[in-house]
């Protein structure tokens, strides 16, 4: 009878061991997942948390699958799928260091706006992070017609190890 009663335990341990050793591995793999998280700005959300100065609005949270949600309804997917680089000429150039902690990457400036016969010539300023001996970010410009406007978009290196320093870069964007 005893030894009935200690197998029965360790069958009851075995079964514990292997459900919590499951849980472990579901929440791990949830964890790392796109599901639960965003990415916006070089910073990783986790679905719940606020996204500040998300297309200049501080309402807006991190649903998840790189989808964020402002408190006006609007749900924005972070999709470079409809942009195009076709017939598109992009440069990028530093400025200036600016003095303050962050960039603010909200604001853009438009410094300059060109049209002739054959082409479209748009260049915008704007702040980042650059690296040091006026080290711009390595950047690819993008586009897209939606509705009788272009929007102009970029991806930047926003590796803080190679830049780190507040600075003004120029965008110039050129479509054939």
């Amino acid at each position: 009878m005893g030894k009935i009663v200690q197998r029965n335990w360790l069958l009851i341990i075995t079964g514990l061991l292997v459900m919590s050793s499951f849980a472990v591995l579901f929440f791990t793999l949830d964890e790392r997942s796109n599901a639960n998280r965003c990415t916006y700005g070089g910073i990783v959300y986790k679905k719940g948390d606020l996204v500040k100065n998300y297309r200049a609005n501080d309402n807006c949270y991190c649903n998840g699958s790189d989808k964020i949600q402002c408190e006006n309804g609007d749900d924005f997917s972070i999709s470079y799928s409809t942009f195009s680089t076709e017939k598109l000429s992009f440069s990028y150039m530093y400025q200036n260091y600016l003095e303050v902690n962050e960039p603010d990457y909200t604001r853009v400036l438009s410094e300059d706006v060109n049209h002739n016969e054959d082409s479209l010539e748009i260049v915008l300023e704007r702040e980042t992070l650059c690296g040091e001996n006026n080290l711009a970010p390595s950047q690819v410009g993008f586009y897209e017609f939606r509705d009788n406007s272009l929007i102009l978009t970029t991806m930047t290196n926003r590796d803080t190890n190679l830049y780190s320093m507040p600075c003004m870069i120029s965008n110039s964007f050129v479509i054939e």
